[in-house]
């Protein structure tokens, strides 16, 4: 280490821990002021929470002093001391501000905040008790609404019982203890910081001493290094010039050889710096040796090599190695240049290294050779590559061939072993015979080999198609090589084959839709023809009262079969759109199949066929976490089309549990399926057998479904089935037990009396015209409700007309209306209205518009087309059942 080295590094030293040693006594400082300031801090915690206790205290005192003694003048310090707390009146400094807000002006914990708050919002709930007290002492009483404005004789035996019995002891009890709890956890809290301050100040008190005594140390410790280094550097100066006056006589001659040197030579310090250029290095680089002086050699690089060459030569270099290699660089003008460089280091008498030393020659003129050659024969190898093609040379003589890379790859054979015979092994035994005798036409005829063939690869044993070219060389007339190509085209065949089966399932796809379409439209005008049919009929004159219902109930049945169809399209486009989500809720199992064996089994015994129901779990275990409304349209599909199939024999629908897994199945023995359809019947507009799918009817969306919504549950859906014996359609679906839960006791509250009123007044928001009048005759009509009904066309008329009717019973609220919707119009009705009920309508009921219309404020919600029972049973719950109260 030189001199100056020495003496800056020690400046720097010693600086640094200069630098250390004021920082750590900012620190002490500042530690000592957070001990002062945390003292501080603690008096005002502590006068906050012991305020708090103290107003709490005097709460209690004025009000019992007033029920006992009715002077006013506690009840007057009572309101006083209220409405300090509650930020309504000034505190003793002057400040309005509740005591919740001035909490939040003191660095508490969340943890001490919250036992302080909660103390508050104790003191407030008790607030209320003790005004119970006062008011009745007063003569006043709640109206049921949070108010004192019952105006009654005085209640001096009330006032008392409700101040001084246990309840309220028990209550002011916790306030206290509250308070308390927040005193133990504020006062552990600061100990222990307080205690953390302390420490910090004697730790960094401990370390200040320390660096002072070490830098006492290193001061002596310099000096006299300091002055020993100064004389020992004289006497090294001294040997050195001496020295450099020999290696200038030696550099002269030096510099004459190298000056008139063929080859570039370069020298540089060990960062890559010029230091010298011979001539040669100006005549390629066009840049004189005073231009480059001090320069870096990167003013010759171009972006051709890696940052990994480079690193690896540097690496090389000061590791003390010689380097070879070829440089891309381009002279001052831009002209790219190639040069075969030598590298070496210069090392001084310690052996350190001081220098490189670059001998470089131009080879630009041989390299552009090369390069040329090997870029023609990287682009055929690229371009083979690309076309997967193989080229290849046979000797017909020795029958040994020569092959290129990408031959072998393709065939993964190589023939340059073997002979050309041994070909047969990998050809395709279809097509060997065909191949040879290919071959055979072109030696001997001379004809073009142009075939297209499969062969087995050797080592994989893939099926490839090759596409093989070739002709026969001739020298003096005899045949003496054939060469040619082989060309991988397995990729072509495959896609050949598959647009083949794309437009057969194209073909498959058009025939179903078409085939749907038509049985959509056959299935639509079915019902409608009897709407339209029988409608007409009900209006012809002198029909008889029997032949007026027996068309109303087939215009209601051709209506609901219209409905059914429009289900299972909106389904099915629904499901395509993955538009459907799954809501899991606690099921009995067992429930929903009984509810679906009550619905169904009406139907089986019209058809005379025998339903059963097989249950193999308690309810317990058989409540489940599931999509009800999913798992109820899976099997009520499965159990349409067992009844649709069967003419004979019985019905079954159970289910049973196999490793954890739920398995729901319906059991029937109908006509079956044949074993080609039984995937088929799960596809989108699929019905089986034409003719018996065209007996019973229907869009053959049923079982798709079925398939979909078990998808949507986790689960899958199979089908065993044998013709003429039966089909089992299984549902298997992972098995999610549900905890029972103990039912909760609602506690009964006193409800409140109302008055019937002798007219209802009732809104209907409904923008289509023919809804609104079907609700009318029915409400009108029909069941004969003593009412005033107002129409809103879209939902701001709603609103107004609430605005302007506040003696409105009921609301039947269209979600989907213009201007707007449905949803706003209960939020904001709902804001000065809360008690109205208001029923959603929509014609959609899926769980997401349930959800929707609940959070919207309604009450309840009933899905269209809306019929009269549906009104009846609204009625009933929310205007006449509540009027019965």
């Amino acid at each position: 280490m030189n001199l100056k080295r020495l003496f800056t590094t020690i400046h720097v030293a010693l600086i640094t821990l200069l630098i250390v040693l004021s920082v750590l006594t900012l620190l002490l400082f500042q530690n000592k002021t957070h001990v002062k300031n945390h003292n501080e801090a603690k008096l005002k915690s502590y006068a906050i929470a012991s305020k708090l206790r103290k107003y709490s205290n005097n709460l209690t005192q004025y009000s019992r002093t007033y029920v006992l003694t009715g002077d006013s003048i506690w009840k007057k310090k009572y309101w006083e001391v209220l409405n300090i707390l509650n930020g309504k009146k000034p505190w003793s400094n002057g400040r309005i501000i509740s005591w919740k807000d001035s909490v939040s002006k003191f660095n508490f914990l969340k943890e001490e905040v919250d036992k302080l708050k909660l103390s508050f919002q104790n003191i407030n709930n008790l607030s209320y008790t003790e005004k119970r007290a006062i008011n009745a002492f007063d003569g006043f009483f709640d109206d049921g609404t949070g108010n004192f404005t019952v105006k009654k004789s005085p209640n001096l035996f009330l006032a008392r019982t409700i101040i001084f019995d246990d309840k309220y002891q028990e209550d002011k009890t916790k306030i206290l203890e509250l308070i308390e709890d927040f005193f133990v956890m504020y006062q552990k809290r600061t100990e222990r910081e307080l205690k953390k301050y302390e420490t910090n100040s004697y730790i960094l008190l401990g370390i200040i001493n320390i660096l002072i005594v070490i830098i006492i140390i290193i001061s002596t410790i310099s000096f006299f290094k300091i002055k020993n280094k100064i004389i020992l550097q004289f006497e090294e100066l001294k040997i050195a010039k001496e020295k450099a006056e020999e290696k200038e006589r030696e550099n002269r001659k030096l510099s004459v050889a190298v000056n008139q040197s063929a080859s570039v030579i370069v020298i540089t310090d060990i960062e890559g710096n010029i230091e010298y250029t011979n001539p040669k290095f100006t005549e390629i680089t066009g840049y004189t040796a005073t231009e480059v002086l001090g320069k870096n050699l990167r003013i010759l690089k171009t972006n051709y090599h890696s940052k990994a060459f480079y690193a690896k030569m540097w690496h090389v270099i000061k590791s003390g190695n010689t380097w070879k290699g070829v440089f891309r660089n381009k002279s001052k003008k831009g002209k790219v240049f190639w040069e075969q460089a030598t590298i070496t280091p210069i090392k001084d008498a310690d052996n350190k290294i001081i220098n490189f030393l670059s001998i470089k020659e131009d080879i630009t003129e041989s390299k552009k050779t090369m390069l040329t050659l090997k870029e023609s024969e990287r682009n055929l190898i690229e371009a083979q590559k690309i076309a997967k093609i193989g080229s290849f040379n046979l000797n017909l003589k020795t029958m040994l061939a020569k092959t290129s890379n990408n031959f072998d790859a393709i065939t993964e054979f190589n023939l340059g072993e073997k002979t050309f015979a041994v070909w047969r092994e990998i050809t395709h035994p279809d097509d060997a015979q065909n191949n040879q005798k290919v071959l055979e036409n072109c030696i001997k005829k001379g004809e073009k080999f142009d075939l297209e063939y499969r062969i087995i690869t050797k080592k994989t044993k893939k099926m490839k198609w090759i596409h093989g070219l070739g002709e026969v060389i001739y020298k003096d007339g005899e045949p003496t090589n054939f060469v040619g190509t082989i060309q991988d085209i397995t990729e072509r065949k495959q896609i050949e084959q598959e647009l083949l089966k794309a437009k057969k399932e194209a073909e498959e796809g058009n025939r179903l839709k078409t085939a749907f379409l038509n049985n959509m439209s056959h299935e639509i005008r079915t019902p409608m023809n009897g709407i339209i049919g029988f409608s007409e009929m009900l209006t012809e004159e002198n029909i008889t009262e029997a032949k007026r219902k027996y068309f109303i109930n087939i215009i209601q049945n051709s209506s609901k079969q219209l409905l059914q169809i429009i289900d299972d399209i909106l389904e099915i486009s629904k499901l395509g759109t993955k538009q459907v989500k799954v809501i899991e809720t606690k099921v009995c199992l067992n429930d929903v199949l009984l509810e679906l064996f009550s619905v169904f089994d009406i139907k089986a015994k019209e058809n005379n066929t025998p339903l059963y129901l097989n249950k193999t779990l308690s309810n317990i275990k058989s409540t489940i976490l599931i999509d009800k409304t999913k798992l109820v349209k899976i099997l009520s599909n499965l159990l349409e089309n067992a009844l649709k199939f069967t003419n004979k024999g019985f019905i079954e629908i159970g289910y049973y549990l196999e490793n954890e897994i739920l398995k729901i199945y319906v059991k029937d023995t109908g006509e079956g399926i044949d074993s080609k359809n039984k995937k088929r019947i799960f596809e989108r507009f699929s019905r089986g057998e034409h003719k018996l799918s065209k007996k019973t009817g229907g869009l053959g969306l049923g079982l798709s479904i079925a398939k979909e919504n078990t998808e949507l549950l986790g689960g899958e859906i199979s089908v065993q089935s044998k013709k003429g014996v039966g089909s089992t359609f299984i549902v298997s679906i992972p098995y999610k037990p549900a905890k029972q839960q103990k039912s909760i006791k609602v506690k009964e509250t006193t409800s409140v009396v109302k008055i019937k009123p002798s007219k209802y007044t009732i809104l209907v928001a409904e923008d289509e015209e023919v809804n609104y009048l079907f609700i009318e005759i029915v409400l009108i009509d029909k069941i004969k409700l003593p009412c005033t009904i107002l129409h809103a066309k879209n939902g701001q008329e709603a609103v107004d007309l609430c605005k302007n009717n506040t003696e409105i019973n009921l609301v039947l609220m269209d979600v989907k209306m213009p201007v707007l919707n449905g949803y706003e119009a209960t939020k904001q009705i709902k804001e000065f209205l809360p008690e109205v009920p208001i029923i959603a309508q929509t014609a959609y009921s899926t769980p997401n518009e349930i959800e929707k219309a609940s959070l919207a404020g309604c009450d309840d919600f009933i899905s269209k087309p809306i019929n009269k029972k549906t009104i009846v049973e609204i009625i009933d719950k929310y205007l006449l059942k509540q009027d019965k109260k």
